[in-house]
């Protein structure tokens, strides 16, 4: 595969439940926003000559609408409709100015939500989606194209059905992706796993649509879903980043790759998917991932279906109470910073600064504690209890019950949009001290020494 001279985007389309709404909008998901810009939104650099584009014929511009609203016509006009997209729409989306990048993402949506989704004429379907398939795969592996071109060629195969969902009424239907788009995106998935040189546009993009993949994974075949499941665990397992990708798009990646897994919704043959989640909950994968992806991955553990599976409890239980002991331990730092930040006076002031969790608003005012990362740790980690609480040795229910007791006020109380900071940061602390004594109870120390503990 010929890599492109660039990084990679981290421009994300989620789907919904069946996969219409909010698809197709590009938007960025928070750390991996920079990659975005620099491959979708940068100016032209100088080496953009060396881009090409597939000529535009307007002439074979023409109402494709009319044959998706009344298909009664479309058998006679087959083959302008073909050229329409052919020699006109998909080359459209080949073009690399500004202006033609800006729109990449609308006309992504208007293939979908103007043709393939608006018709009822299965066979106009059937023939566009053939039509869509071949094209951008042609476009994915040439090197030719500019990778936002390129990027959103694979989002496209990724949307790709072989039935449409229908979303409601008495025909309401999931969607069946189509099969050899999954086989698509499997293969430019285990080809960066091989440690083949992917451009990260690619990656990511295979992953945004093996993510929707997985979610209808009902409807594929047994062998496509065991060669996704082998492709994307040996991408999370891969201990050397992607060529071109930084630790904060490496561990995205490694995010994107535990969510495919984990919405296939079992363990994997020989537990494959439970043993890659929880080497990445226990902070064994490398790269060490950070704590809030941590969490992300072990609340995952919640869409596994673990009737009937045999796993290791007591290796669960321990990578879980290990996460949920490194995650106290850092709640109760932060929130001394903070109370010993508020007993100073704030120690600094002005509009709009903020260090961390700590804001301070335009007046001055003292700090405040940002609760929303703490809130989506602790949340994650009371999904991750209660999905393997089952699991666990009966030695290990009543630490696994503590440690959720300890949680849930803490929860309450940040969530409480009328909350006082210290009163956060001061059931943080406790809340610390419970769990320390809840999963190491011969190390717990007395009130007074918590502080040099945290």
């Amino acid at each position: 595969m010929d890599p492109a001279p660039t990084g990679g985007t981290a421009c994300i389309s989620q789907v919904s439940h069946f996969g219409r709404r909010n698809v197709l909008g590009v938007h960025v998901i928070g750390r991996i926003g920079r990659i975005a810009a620099l491959i979708l939104c940068a100016p032209m650099p100088l080496w953009a000559q060396q881009y090409q584009a597939d000529e535009v014929d307007n002439r074979a511009n023409f109402i494709a609408e009319i044959h998706v609203r009344n298909p009664a016509g479309y058998a006679a006009e087959k083959q302008r409709f073909a050229d329409f997209f052919e020699r006109y729409y998909f080359p459209s989306m080949t073009q690399f100015g500004p202006d033609a990048l800006a729109s990449l993402g609308s006309r992504r949506y208007d293939l979908f939500s103007r043709y393939l989704w608006r018709t009822e004429s299965e066979e106009l379907q059937r023939d566009l989606t053939e039509l869509a398939f071949k094209y951008m795969q042609r476009v994915i592996y040439s090197g030719k194209y500019h990778p936002a071109v390129r990027y959103n060629a694979i989002l496209i195969v990724g949307l790709l059905d072989e039935q449409y969902g229908v979303e409601r009424g008495a025909n309401a239907r999931p969607p069946k992706p189509l099969q050899k788009a999954n086989t698509e995106l499997t293969r430019v998935v285990d080809l960066a796993a091989q440690g083949q040189r992917v451009p990260i546009s690619l990656v990511v993009g295979a992953l945004v649509g093996l993510e929707r993949h997985a979610t209808y994974h009902e409807s594929l075949d047994r062998d496509t879903v065991a060669a996704m499941t082998a492709a994307v665990a040996k991408l999370a397992a891969m201990e050397e980043p992607l060529a071109e990708a930084d630790r904060d798009v490496s561990e995205w990646i490694k995010l994107r790759a535990a969510s495919v897994l984990a919405q296939l919704g079992s363990v994997g043959p020989n537990n494959q998917v439970h043993t890659t989640l929880l080497t990445m909950i226990a902070g064994e994968a490398r790269p060490r991932m950070l704590l809030t992806a941590r969490c992300e991955v072990a609340a995952l553990l919640g869409k596994i279906n673990y009737e009937g599976a045999t796993v290791d409890g007591k290796a669960t239980g321990e990578a879980i109470l290990r996460l949920v002991t490194e995650v106290a331990k850092d709640e109760a730092e932060l929130a001394k910073k903070f109370d010993e930040m508020h007993l100073m006076g704030g120690g600094y002031s002005g509009s709009g600064r903020s260090k961390g969790r700590i804001r301070v608003d335009e007046l001055g005012q003292p700090p405040t504690y940002d609760t929303r990362d703490m809130l989506a740790r602790l949340r994650d980690l009371r999904t991750a209890l209660a999905a393997t609480q089952s699991l666990v040795p009966d030695d290990m229910q009543a630490t696994y019950a503590a440690v959720a007791a300890a949680i849930n006020p803490v929860i309450d109380t940040a969530q409480n949009e009328n909350a006082v900071s210290l009163d956060v940061t001061e059931m943080a602390r406790g809340m610390a001290d419970e769990i320390q004594r809840a999963i190491h109870p011969a190390a717990s120390p007395s009130a007074e020494d918590t502080d040099e503990l945290f």
